[in-house]
């Protein structure tokens, strides 16, 4: 990603995780939860150039401290439970699946 492209990347999970907790907040009296899921890099055909470029993938994985992507598999548990009975007092959450990316920051 270049530095011209992360602002407006940065500005729409922003936006994301305040709509889905201003629609938390709104919605609950209707016994309606929100929450969403941010990935990490995963290993699907939009992420495909990234995964494939040498460069990017030394770049993303030496910030990653699981030090590999994601694969489906492991984003089906996080989204099932989301959806499941277990999560009836989960609302306004970011549940963030990345590897670990975001809790060592974005940068070296």
């Amino acid at each position: 990603m270049s530095v011209h492209q992360a602002t407006p990347y940065r500005a729409s999970k922003g936006a994301v995780a305040q709509i889905a907790r201003r629609l938390a907040a709104e919605w609950a009296k209707y016994n309606i939860a929100v929450n969403t899921i941010a990935p990490g890099v995963f290993e699907t055909p939009l992420d495909r150039s990234i995964v494939n470029d040498p460069s990017r993938e030394r770049s993303l994985l030496s910030r990653t401290p699981v030090r590999s992507y994601g694969n489906l598999e492991e984003i089906k548990g996080h989204a099932t439970f989301l959806a499941s009975d277990s999560a009836s007092f989960v609302s306004g959450e970011i549940l963030t699946v990345d590897g670990g990316f975001m809790a060592r920051g974005i940068s070296n």
